[in-house]
């Protein structure tokens, strides 16, 4: 079974995403969601590794942030909002011919989504899940629970700790007052 695009299983984990599975399934492009310098060394070297000797493009959200991937079900598109961020060491080459147009960053993103801060107490919703560790429903709880005084205060949010603090911190994306 070949596939174009494989969502790799829990943030690109040796556990979710082996060698022998890779092989079989065989992508032209693998697209892993793992916040930067996380706690758990997601995506796993092994996994990298398998996919980069098979010549996989891989994608990733602590290396190219959003990842919007468009088809009209004979080809497909790949756009990163931090592409202009990209280096060549952080991109797998591909001996794979495939179908896809090469990746141009998304001219509408929000001017916080490029680099500088998103203020967590007046960003929207759609900024806001810029955001490592924050989904549709953790942008709800944020806009409801405002405002924020720290980045520590988004404990208030249900299922965020302080690891994933730390992440959203380590990230440098969220901020007070932006």
């Amino acid at each position: 079974m070949e596939t174009d695009i494989l969502q790799l299983g829990h943030h690109g984990s040796d556990t979710s995403s082996s060698s022998i599975f890779i092989d079989e399934v065989d992508p032209a492009v693998a697209i892993y969601s793992a916040g930067e310098n996380n706690q758990y060394g997601h995506p796993h070297d092994s996994v990298l590794e398998a996919l980069e000797g098979r010549g996989t493009e891989v994608y990733g959200t602590s290396v190219d942030g959003t990842i919007v991937v468009t088809s009209d079900g004979e080809s497909y598109d790949i756009e990163t909002m931090k592409e202009e961020e990209r280096t060549s060491e952080d991109i797998m080459s591909s001996d794979n011919e495939s179908e896809h147009s090469s990746n141009n960053p998304d001219e509408n993103v929000e001017e916080e989504a490029q680099g500088e801060c998103i203020d967590i107490n007046a960003a929207s919703s759609e900024q806001l899940q810029s955001i490592n560790q924050i989904g549709v429903e953790r942008a709800e709880q944020i806009e409801e629970l405002r405002p924020f005084s720290s980045i520590d205060d988004m404990e208030r949010i249900n299922g965020i700790g302080p690891a994933r603090v730390d992440e959203i911190k380590a990230e440098g994306l969220a901020c007070i007052g932006g």
